[in-house]
């Protein structure tokens, strides 16, 4: 049977394309394994770079959706854009957008529970749990190979992730060179303390709480390379530095959020992790004060899941570069520059140019859904702004 569409991946940009295709369309969501399969970002961090597994990176996403720079990687259609929403949140956002309101959901979007729901909905659209090894174009036709099985379909939706794409890129003939040998991502820098006893016109950070999460409000830096927040410096976290000094040291949770914290035994990590959930202590009298930067060609790609490797110098450069245009005179600032965390956001690890000029992208029949062709994807939590774009591609594409 030739199928109309293909996706290849299972994570957030695979379900906002099946969302989006027309409805009738014969689908199939090579899934990848039916249990994760990771990649890290090292050996001792315990931060996942990667899943070829059933939901992708989706299975350990944090949940934060942000409503500022809405055009900042694509122009996006509003509409679209709270329509998408709405499918998972019912909180109304249309006036929030284009402001700095981030939306921290009680419960993220795993993709793995919501693809038992489409499946349900969509008697044309199936998941199989294959890993696809390579795409080959037969007779005006996709063919993707998978397990000893072959798949053939007008159009294929490539969401295998920001290492899988460009990995099953080069596995296929024709399309081989277009992997790039660096890939961004973002860090989160810890910029100092504000003591709003001192500097009484410091506001608090605004929290409001909904039925499905918390609404917090950050802010951009002049520039708009920076999202900005603040959060409450209690317990040991009032004491400059130490929080994060101790965040580095424990990395950024990916999953298991609350067992972590506990084993980590710090009331000052409990109490952000408290703020960012249920938006307690917003009146603290220290602020910490945090940073999300996105640093291009953060990390070089070893394709052969060897794993990553951060170029230090260049990730160093931009923490520098955007610590020196702050202007914040409130600010005590961090002792620690050097300090960062992962943002788990890779992305622009696929040459969009030199897949164009190899002549895969002439007719539209192929689309890299994932953040992998994304270049410039601003300085926010990407996840749900690249599910729009995968979204919009969808209900633009003819049936």
């Amino acid at each position: 049977m030739v199928l109309d569409d293909l996706i290849i991946g299972s994570g957030l940009t695979a379900l906002a394309v099946a969302c989006g295709l027309p409805a009738g369309n014969r689908v199939r969501v090579l899934a990848g394994s039916s249990r994760p399969e990771l990649q890290w970002y090292d050996a001792s961090s315990g931060i996942p770079c990667a899943n070829d597994g059933s939901g992708g990176l989706g299975a350990f996403w944090h949940g934060v959706i942000p409503m500022g720079q809405p055009s900042a990687f694509f122009d996006t259609d509003r509409k679209l854009f709270a329509e998408l929403f709405r499918r998972f949140y019912p909180e109304p956002v249309e006036s929030r957008l284009g402001q700095p309101w981030l939306f921290v959901p009680y419960r993220p979007i795993r993709p793995s529970q919501h693809w038992k729901k489409l499946c349900a909905e969509r008697k044309d659209l199936a998941l199989i749990h294959v890993k696809a090894e390579l795409i080959d174009r037969r007779a005006g036709l996709w063919t993707v190979l998978a397990e000893g099985q072959r798949y053939s379909a007008r159009r294929i939706w490539l969401a295998a992730g920001a290492l899988g794409t460009p990995a099953l890129l080069e596995r296929s003939p024709g399309l081989s060179g277009a992997a790039r040998t660096h890939a961004a991502d973002h860090v989160i820098l810890y910029l100092g303390q504000l003591d709003r006893h001192r500097h009484r016109d410091v506001p608090a950070p605004r929290i409001e709480r909904r039925s499905s999460g918390i609404w917090m409000q950050g802010a951009y830096d002049a520039a708009g390379t920076g999202l900005i927040t603040t959060k409450p410096a209690r317990f040991s976290y009032a004491t400059l530095d130490h929080g994060i000094e101790q965040r580095s040291a424990f990395g950024l949770p990916a999953s298991g959020l609350l067992a972590k914290l506990c084993r980590a035994g710090s009331l000052g990590l409990i109490s952000e992790s408290l703020f960012n959930k249920l938006g307690l202590f917003p009146h603290a009298g220290r602020l910490s004060a945090y940073a999300q930067i996105r640093i291009d060609d953060a990390y070089r790609i070893h394709l052969d899941q060897s794993g990553l490797t951060p170029d230090v110098a260049k990730i160093q450069a931009g923490i520098q570069s955007f610590r020196a245009q702050l202007q914040w005179p409130e600010l005590d600032l961090s002792q620690r520059p050097e300090l960062f965390i992962r943002g788990i956001h890779l992305h622009h690890s696929v040459d969009m140019a030199s897949l164009r000029q190899s002549g895969a992208l002439d007719d539209a029949s192929l689309t890299i859904a994932d953040p992998s062709g994304i270049a410039d994807i601003g300085p926010e939590h990407h996840s749900f702004k690249a599910m729009v774009r995968a979204y919009s591609l969808a209900k633009s594409a003819q049936s």
